[in-house]
């Protein structure tokens, strides 16, 4: 059998509300029997301490007024003698008449120092001689007594004697005996006593023997020593005692005379006593009863308007809000699939053309590299053609101061010549005198003959050299001619060279700017590739959440319906809980069944049971 959710809490709030008013009827009635018994002990208490200072006070009164009378001239003249039988008739009557407004003093006697009964407010008073009781003699030692209590002869009722001597001039002449009557004290302060319905006070004296009873049969014929109970109060002399007495269970509160010894006793049943914590009991029981109750209804009130139509409107709307997640999450992985795909894609065609340009900036690289190396050998093509050209230029001022010198030596050669003609002259003047001579001018004919031939050789070397250096000096111009030439060439080279130069540091610059924008361009698209990457990673991920956000809403879905389960008690169809949560709420109707609101929720789908 299925709960609904207004059963489901309200029994645990009944058993809660039950235990807690049941625990806290306990703690009171625990309580309040703790407190009464706690005050009813302490009146029985007080009551029992109350009656003591009661009795001390009203034997207090007795004794002062017995001793009071004792000082009277008529009571010591009856003490001593000194009156006549008809005055002794009168001091009879003088006494009874001071017992009038005295009720507890039954009669007075006066006896002598001898023991003998003088004197008598009773004239039928027998007793002629107390010298043998204990109060007589302790009276003629000077001290007020109190006598044990026995039976009185007319009416057996505790009667006391209260002893105290008869002093005249300071001489003890007598005794004045009064003899009291306990029962108007108990008739006035014992048994009035109650406590409760059936609780009472009673007295007994030093030995036990009951002298107070609210049942006049029990006074001087019980004796509480018989009791386990009178053992203890007279051992214990006051206090507190609880006991069974004739099978009923009480507790009794007493306290003592110090001088008497007697034990005033205030005794009520424990049921009485509990009777008020019993009243409240069954008081917080009926009330809680009452407040279980009305708290029930008005839980059960709130719970069905204020949770369980709301709880099953909410769960309709649920259920509508599930299947339009799940329809919204099975069009975004559709969307974050093809944006995968797409996103692949996109990422490889990015690989291959980060590929490409990572290729072309190798190339570019290289062309770089290259074209930096030709402008270093441009540069030294360029150093070889000027100094080429300034060699080339040495060699022409070379050629020059060479064809000066040749021109010089040309010089000196025609010098040279025009010597060996004059010396030839010279020598042919010479041969002509040593001819003139004759035999003595035959040496000198000889030398000037060598100098001759030394002259004609010199003049046929001078011709010969003169020769070679005009045929080097005509070679001489043609070479300063060509190297002019050359020189103009390699001018011409070296203006080339330059131009040369300056066009392949423009294209190192250009391939080392072209470099670097193909570095950029590959690191901007493998950035692209990275963010691509992303994309298509992101894509599965939302398509993955998509699809988990479909089972989430079948979930949901589910754990709705399991709420209308627990709201209502009873199972339905998902389409008739929408529908008529919808119809209730005022909402537009769908015609197509709720199975169909995601392709993935259709048919059985079995699902993980579902922990409420």
């Amino acid at each position: 059998m299925k709960l609904d959710l207004k059963c489901k809490f309200l029994i645990p709030v009944i058993l809660g509300v039950a235990l807690c008013i049941g625990g806290a009827t306990a703690i009171a009635y625990r309580v309040s029997s703790a407190s009464i018994r706690s005050i009813i002990t302490h009146q029985i208490s007080h009551d029992a301490s109350g009656l003591a200072e009661l009795f001390r006070a009203w034997l207090h009164q007795n004794c002062s007024d017995i001793a009071h009378w004792s000082k009277l001239g008529v009571i010591q003249a009856g003490a001593t003698g000194t009156i006549s039988e008809n005055t002794d008739k009168g001091i009879g009557a003088e006494m009874a008449g001071l017992l009038k407004g005295h009720p507890s003093i039954e009669g007075l006697q006066i006896a002598d120092k001898n023991g003998d009964i003088v004197a008598s407010s009773d004239s039928g008073n027998t007793v002629a001689n107390v010298s043998n009781r204990a109060c007589f003699n302790a009276a003629l030692q000077g001290k007020t007594t109190v006598s044990n209590i026995m039976a009185g002869k007319t009416r057996h009722t505790p009667i006391m004697t209260i002893a105290t001597p008869i002093q005249k001039a300071g001489v003890i002449v007598g005794v004045l005996y009064g003899a009291v009557n306990f029962s108007e004290f108990s008739d006035k302060f014992v048994t009035p006593l109650r406590i409760g319905k059936t609780g009472y006070a009673y007295v007994t004296n030093r030995d036990g023997l009951v002298l107070a009873h609210p049942d006049r049969r029990m006074v001087l014929n019980l004796d509480i020593r018989s009791h386990q109970f009178g053992e203890d109060m007279l051992s214990r002399k006051q206090g507190l005692i609880r006991y069974e007495f004739e099978g009923i269970d009480k507790i009794v509160a007493f306290d003592s005379d110090a001088a008497t010894g007697w034990i005033f006793a205030v005794t009520a049943p424990v049921d009485d006593i509990f009777m008020p914590a019993n009243h409240v009991r069954d008081i917080l029981l009926a009330s809680g009863a009452i407040m279980v109750v009305a708290l029930c209804t008005i839980i059960g009130v709130m719970l069905s308007r204020f949770i369980c139509t709301p709880l099953n409107r909410i769960t309709g709307m649920l259920m509508d809000s599930a299947c339009q997640v799940a329809a919204a999450a099975g069009q975004t992985a559709a969307s974050s699939q093809t944006l995968a795909e797409g996103a692949s894609e996109q990422a490889a065609s990015i690989e291959d053309t980060s590929s490409s340009m990572e290729e072309m900036s190798s190339m570019t690289q290289r062309n770089a590299e290259n074209s930096r190396h030709v402008d270093g050998l441009m540069q030294q093509a360029s150093a070889a053609v000027t100094d080429a050209g300034n060699a080339i230029m040495q060699l022409t001022e070379s050629m020059k101061a060479i064809s000066s010198a040749s021109e010089e030596t040309s010089k000196i050669v025609k010098t040279i010549d025009e010597i060996a003609f004059q010396t030839n002259l010279l020598a042919l003047n010479a041969a002509v005198e040593a001819a003139r001579a004759g035999q003595a001018g035959a040496g000198f004919a000889v030398v000037a003959d060598e100098v001759r031939n030394l002259a004609l050789r010199a003049a046929t070397a001078a011709q010969n050299t003169s020769g070679l250096i005009e045929g080097t000096i005509q070679r001489i111009g043609d070479g300063v001619q060509m190297v002019s030439r050359l020189d103009q060439v390699f001018s011409t080279v070296t203006r080339t060279t330059n131009e040369v130069e300056q066009l392949m540091r423009d294209i190192s610059s250009a391939s080392v700017e072209q470099a670097r924008g193909i570095e950029q361009l590959s690191a901007a698209l493998l950035e692209m590739d990275h963010v691509t990457q992303s994309v298509a990673a992101s894509a599965e991920e939302t398509a993955g959440a998509s699809e988990e956000m479909s089972e989430q809403a079948e979930y949901l879905r589910h754990m709705v319906s399991d709420l209308h389960v627990l709201s209502n008690g009873a199972s339905v169809t998902l389409n008739n809980l929408i529908f008529g949560q919808r119809a209730k709420a005022g909402f537009g109707l769908k015609t197509e069944p709720i199975a169909d609101c995601h392709p993935k929720l259709s048919g059985d789908v079995p699902l993980p049971a579902l922990p409420l």
